[in-house]
């Protein structure tokens, strides 16, 4: 048979089957040729060759297992490095609301921080107990629990967050004294206008004495320590107290802000192991004396600012340099009030008023004392 013939037929579709046949043998032998001479098709190796290749195919997987074996060691090693060595000093970098480092039990730090700068800072407010909980890298959830003297001392909480040593208040707690609340606290002076003291006076001449009424009381002149527990003790005798006690902190010509002040009246948490580096930090009823408010004032001052140079600082807080003045005018004038919060029934702020000893009083609530 004729295999371009063959060929011919094949190609054109009228090939009978042995042509056909033929044909396809054909190809199918030019095309093991063709990858035979293009190095697809090699030579069987021999017996002790194949072996060879068979040892050297178990090296290179034993190898290729080692080398994913090693990496995914290595990658873990990294991993807890990272997560046990790395973040936790990068974390430690930043302030833990949690930690002790001041040595006093069941307080943390913060609790410590926070009571300083609401007493000197934030009139009403007194720190009961932060609660910290962890949220993530150098990230908490805190809830703060705190007495609000308005209305004569309600439990109230408030919940904060810290991120990355950032401290987030909620609006509206532990704000600062109103610059203007004082008559004689500021420069210039902030007057009360004489139609508001008329209505006031008016008012608490009408006023029965089972309301209390609390109100930043500004004082005719600046009051000594000895001055003020007096004040207090005549005070407390007609069911009223002094709440919190504006220090006045530069020249009467000058002036520095924020307001500051103290409680030494309130009482609160007494947390004695910091008393012997800052003197009266927390101070006792018992020991309410002249020279120990004014230590404790003091201590509050100089706590206050170790802890902002320890770059621990809340919102909002005065620079370093604030306590430092503060600490000096007091220690060369004394430490004495222009004004105070004072919580007390109609009557009593008439006569603080008829006393002479008020200048000007701003009611901040009224309610009904029970």
């Amino acid at each position: 048979m004729d295999f371009k013939s063959a060929f011919n037929n094949y190609i054109s579709g009228s090939a009978a089957d042995e042509e056909r046949q033929l044909v396809e043998s054909e190809i199918e032998k030019n095309r093991l040729i063709n990858q035979y001479l293009d190095g697809e098709i090699l030579p069987s190796p021999e017996l002790g060759e194949l072996e060879d290749m068979k040892k050297l195919r178990h090296r290179m997987r034993r190898r290729s297992a080692g080398i994913v074996t090693v990496s995914i060691l290595l990658c873990a090693a990294l991993f807890l490095g990272i997560f046990y060595g790395i973040v936790p000093a990068l974390e430690k970098s930043y302030w833990d609301p949690a930690e002790r480092e001041l040595g006093i039990p069941y307080t943390s730090d913060l609790d410590m921080t926070l009571s300083a700068y609401a007493e000197l800072f934030c009139p009403y407010i007194t720190i009961n107990h932060a609660a910290v909980s962890r949220r993530g890298f150098a990230s908490y959830d805190i809830s703060v629990s705190y007495w609000n003297s308005v209305r004569g001392g309600d439990l109230s909480y408030a919940n904060l967050t810290m991120d990355k040593g950032q401290l987030s208040l909620p609006r509206g707690f532990m704000n600062f004294c109103p610059l203007n609340i004082f008559e004689n606290a500021c420069f210039p002076k902030y007057p009360m206008y004489t139609e508001s003291k008329e209505y006031y006076y008016n008012s608490f001449s009408t006023l029965p004495d089972y309301l209390t009424i609390d109100a930043a009381v500004s004082f005719t002149e600046d009051l000594s320590i000895d001055e003020l527990i007096k004040l207090n003790e005549k005070l407390q005798e007609k069911n009223a107290y002094l709440v919190w006690v504006g220090v006045r902190s530069c020249d009467e010509s000058l002036q520095i802000t924020p307001l500051v002040g103290m409680s030494p009246f309130s009482g609160g948490t007494i947390r004695e192991i910091q008393n012997e580096e800052y003197p009266y930090l927390e101070i006792k009823g018992s020991e309410l004396n002249a020279e120990n408010i004014e230590k404790h004032f003091k201590s509050l001052l100089k706590f206050s600012k170790d802890r902002q140079l320890m770059n621990r600082s809340l919102p909002y807080s005065p620079f370093p340099e604030y306590y430092d003045n503060v600490l000096s005018y007091v220690e060369e004038n004394g430490v004495k009030s222009y004004g105070a919060y004072i919580s007390a029934p109609p009557s009593v702020m008439k006569e603080l008023l008829d006393s002479g000893l008020a200048s000007q009083i701003w009611p901040q609530d009224v309610w009904i004392h029970i």
